[in-house]
């Protein structure tokens, strides 16, 4: 049943339910039941099939996801398929019908920009706009938090059911937006009081150089020392400078020898085929769809242009649970991408989607989230792709089946392997190497304002790119 649903053979799924087979029933990997499988492959005529006999329609899969919540992430395109589940039939739709993380399938479109599935949904007479999923957020929170600007439009001018906008326990809508927001110019008072903060911290160093010129003149009278001491230290002075001369040269020397041997590096055949059986294209594992960026957003549109597979809550295909080897397995032998794609542009923001899931598992990673120059510092030289060096998804995909179709071009990016030292030592034990290497050197650093350091402008940004 699930398979003549997931290729759509109408025949075949009426001769299959007029022989005894279930329509309900649900398989053991993510919990799909046939109507689940002929809405993941937009389907129509199977799903209306199958709501004419009397499927469950509220049946929900391991993420506690109905048919319905599946047809809202698609695209516009396949509003006649949503159409066919908002259909009344023997089974009554339960359209405000919460996942496991207590978002209905309007939750869903909205959060996805699908306008005219949102306009579908309204016109529902049992729809409900306030309802909040488990962050109290509403539907109108996911279209304000991913800028579907259409989407907000709509829902505040709906004439169908009257909009709380200050629902939520914690914040409205207008009050949600991202932090960025603010640090862009868009509530030009976050930046008032950044400013007000710097200006407060700012004393210390006026007091600090007040001080020093107080002292100026104990300066002076070192130098009168330092005068005499040269008059009767001639042979300490020519030691020191040979022994300055002696440092410069073995530095010169240092990195001559490391020049050479970046250059070998670089000359150095692959002797590996990173690309051989590998048969997919770019890979993505995320469960966070409503980033303050918009990765979401460039990852859909890339998708259109090359073979995308998105695995996890935002995403049509799983795997098994979260960080589960089988699936690192699967992405190292099947994909050449992977998208390491961070919540949020940040300077130095920079996660384990980069190092771990693609640079340890032989794929290429496609960053955004970081400066590039934050990239250029920690990274291996040319092992991945930032999706700024390209004007538009488009473009990138472009190069990226160029790379598929040339496994010299492709392997290039591997050339850093076996070329240094890489110690694989847990996170904590890095900090607390680090947190003594600092009390043995009784070092202190003292933040005037740490939250300028650690959440100023510029530390994050709004705008799609840095550059």
């Amino acid at each position: 049943m699930m398979a003549a649903s997931e290729y759509g053979n109408r025949d075949l799924i009426d001769l299959l339910i007029e022989a005894g087979a279930d329509l309900d029933t649900s398989d053991k990997i993510n919990g799909y039941t046939a109507l689940h499988y002929a809405v993941e492959r937009r389907q129509r005529d199977a799903v209306a099939s199958m709501i004419s006999w009397g499927v469950d329609v509220n049946k929900r899969d391991i993420f506690g996801d109905t048919p319905l919540h599946l047809a809202a992430r698609k695209r516009d395109e396949w509003k006649d398929g949503v159409s066919a589940l908002l259909t009344p039939g023997k089974s009554r739709l339960q359209i405000n019908q919460k996942n496991n993380i207590g978002r209905t399938p309007l939750h869903m479109a909205c959060s996805w920009g699908r306008t005219d599935t949102v306009r579908l949904f309204l016109s529902h007479t049992e729809i409900d706009v306030n309802v909040m999923d488990n962050s109290d957020d509403t539907p109108l929170h996911r279209a304000v938090q991913e800028k579907h600007c259409e989407v907000v439009t709509l829902l505040l001018t709906q004439p169908y059911q009257p909009f709380d906008c200050y629902l939520s326990p914690a914040l409205p809508p207008i009050y949600r937006l991202p932090n960025f927001y603010y640090q862009e110019g868009g509530g030009g008072g976050g930046e008032g009081e950044e400013d007000k903060g710097e200006g407060e911290g700012g004393g210390g160093r006026g007091e600090e150089e007040e001080e020093g010129e107080e002292g100026g003149g104990g300066g002076e009278e070192e130098d009168g020392e330092g005068e005499q001491e040269e008059g009767g230290g001639g042979g300490e002075g020519e030691e020191e400078e040979e022994d300055e001369k002696k440092k410069v040269q073995e530095e010169e020397k240092k990195e001559g020898e490391e020049e050479d041997r970046e250059e070998e590096v670089r000359q150095r055949k692959q002797d590996v085929n990173y690309a051989k059986g590998k048969t997919k294209k770019v890979a993505w594992f995320t469960s966070n769809c409503c980033p303050t960026n918009n990765r979401m957003g460039y990852a859909e549109e890339l998708g259109k242009y090359i073979q995308v597979d998105i695995y996890g809550f935002c995403g049509t295909k799983t795997c098994t649970k979260k960080d589960d080897p089988i699936c690192f397995e699967m992405l190292e032998k099947e994909y050449k991408f992977y998208l390491a794609f961070e919540n949020s542009n940040c300077r130095d923001y920079i996660t384990e989607k980069f190092m771990r899931n693609a640079l340890q598992h032989d794929v290429i990673p496609i960053v955004m989230g970081a400066h590039p120059d934050d990239y250029r510092k920690i990274a291996p030289e040319n092992s991945y792709i930032h999706y700024e060096d390209f004007n538009s998804a488009k473009e990138l995909a472009a190069y990226l089946h160029k790379l598929d179709k040339n496994d010299t071009l492709y392997n290039e990016y591997f050339k850093w392997k076996g070329t240094g030292q890489f110690y694989d030592v847990d996170l904590w034990c890095h900090v607390c190497s680090m947190l003594h290497h600092a009390l043995d050197d009784k070092k202190q650093i003292w933040y005037e304002n740490f939250g300028a350091w650690y959440a100023g402008k510029g530390v994050c940004i709004g705008k799609d790119r840095w550059t």
